[in-house]
C-alpha cells in the first residue's frame, strides 16, 4: 500500500524521474510493483511525456510476467504522447496476444 501511495502521489505530482527512483527501491528491496504502482509509473513517465522511459519500464515489468490492461494502456498513452503510433498499435495488439480482452472505451480514453 506505502509504494502504491507514494507512486500515485508522484505521479501527480509529475515526478516522472522519482517515479523511476521508485521502481528502484523496490526492486533493491526485492519487491515486484503491483498493477496499481506499474500504471501509475508509466502514467508519469508519459504525461511527462518521456515515452522512453515509459517503454523501458512496460519492457521490465513485461519480463517478469503479464501485464494488465491499465498497464497496456497507459504505454500505449505514453507511445502516443511520444508521436510513437506504431508502438500503440503494436501495444493495442498486444492485448490478444496477453490473452486481455479490451472495450473500445478503454483503450481510447
Amino acid at each position: 500500500v506505502t509504494y502504491g501511495a507514494i507512486a500515485q502521489a508522484l505521479q501527480r505530482g509529475q515526478e516522472w524521474a522519482h517515479c523511476l527512483s521508485l521502481l528502484d527501491a523496490m526492486k533493491r528491496a526485492s519487491l515486484e510493483p503491483n498493477a496499481a504502482v506499474s500504471t501509475s509509473i508509466i502514467t508519469a513517465c508519459g504525461e511527462a511525456t518521456a515515452w522512453e522511459a515509459a517503454l523501458t519500464v512496460f519492457g521490465k515489468l513485461t519480463r517478469n510476467g503479464r501485464p494488465d490492461m491499465g498497464t497496456i494502456i497507459a504505454t500505449m498513452t505514453a507511445a502516443g504522447e511520444g508521436r510513437r503510433w506504431d508502438i500503440a498499435l503494436d501495444l493495442l495488439n498486444s492485448l490478444k496476444r496477453h490473452g486481455l480482452e479490451h472495450r473500445e472505451q478503454e483503450v481510447l480514453s
